[in-house]
């Protein structure tokens, strides 16, 4: 359950986000009680227990209706990670409607239950993703351009509009345009990596298509740097500072692991297998981290080879 510090803010009691769950293995607590060790204080909100339930600090709660924020004590700030995986499954019109779901619904719940508490968190960290920009070819945009076009697109708008109510109430709110996440225990790169030291990974499509990734451990870092920075608010792109082609990327990861890669996947195979996704495997997105390079971010994995490598280096990859 959730601990107190010095001035009566709860601390921790769960993490169990993408990031948060592989960062730490099977412990639930490991990379809160790091956050809280830093000096941080705050609750982390997760998806957990079926669709649309959320934790917040130890308590339960469906998205459909209010947190009880009164059993949860006296939070600092809240970050919010639950989501349900865009490529998890084949985009049926029922799936579709789990991802919108999951993100708008859970997203105002919490939204609107911090923002009725009596002492409010200072701030909403808010998971979000670069799939706002849509199909950027080989534009290098930043959070200050406007939404693509596409379903995804139009969720993510609806999924950071749900943080109204929070803003409204005067909370600091960050939304995480995360990228594709290099990591071996999990997300796209999980599935890949398998295939590449099989030797049999290759190109997607063309291979044109920009791919913007971010290690790791800079997504978790990012966040934190969020989390401790006052002056950030609004969207912030979890990208690397240098976005490649997925050819490059091809290139790179058969270096790497010393392996060929010589077997690309047709867009049209792709197409048939993947369905209506197939559109986001092969589009471009080209996103570059704008405002966490403003406030001085340090990437410790300034390119997508130093990103591969330390993915590599994770316990159990």
């Amino acid at each position: 359950g959730p601990e107190r510090n010095g001035h009566g803010r709860s601390r921790f009691a769960y993490a169990t986000g993408f990031a948060f769950r592989r960062r730490v293995g099977d412990s639930p607590c490991t990379f809160a009680f790091a956050f809280a060790l830093g000096g941080v204080v705050v609750v982390v909100v997760v998806e957990g227990f079926g669709l649309g339930t959320c934790v917040l600090g130890g308590c339960f709660a469906e998205a459909v209706v209010p947190v009880r924020v009164d059993d949860c004590g006296d939070i600092a700030a809240v970050v919010h990670l639950a989501v349900a995986g865009v490529g998890d499954h084949r985009w049926s019109d029922s799936y579709k409607k789990e991802i919108l779901v999951c993100r708008v619904n859970g997203t105002e719940t919490i939204s609107r239950a911090i923002a009725q508490m009596g002492h409010k968190p200072h701030t909403l960290i808010s998971a979000s993703a670069i799939g706002f920009y849509g199909d950027t070819g080989t534009t290098a945009v930043t959070e200050t351009d406007p939404a693509g076009h596409g379903f995804l697109s139009d969720v993510v708008v609806a999924w950071e509009n749900a943080t109204h109510a929070a803003s409204d109430a005067g909370i600091r709110v960050v939304h995480l345009r995360t990228g594709l996440v290099v990591s071996a225990r999990g997300g796209a790169w999980e599935r890949m990596f398998p295939l590449f030291k099989a030797g049999v990974g290759g190109k997607l499509g063309n291979g044109k298509q920009y791919w913007s990734w971010i290690s790791m451990r800079d997504e978790l870092r990012a966040i934190e740097f969020a989390l401790n920075n006052a002056e950030i608010s609004g969207p912030v792109n979890l990208t690397g500072p240098q976005p490649e082609t997925n050819a490059e990327i091809t290139r790179v990861m058969g270096a790497v692991l010393g392996r060929p890669t010589l077997l690309p996947a047709p867009a049209i195979a792709l197409k048939i297998y993947l369905g209506e996704f197939s559109t986001e495997v092969l589009g471009s997105s080209r996103v570059l981290p704008a405002r966490l390079e403003q406030h001085n971010f340090d990437f410790q994995d300034k390119n997508i080879e130093s990103a591969i490598r330390a993915a590599l280096a994770e316990p159990g990859a």
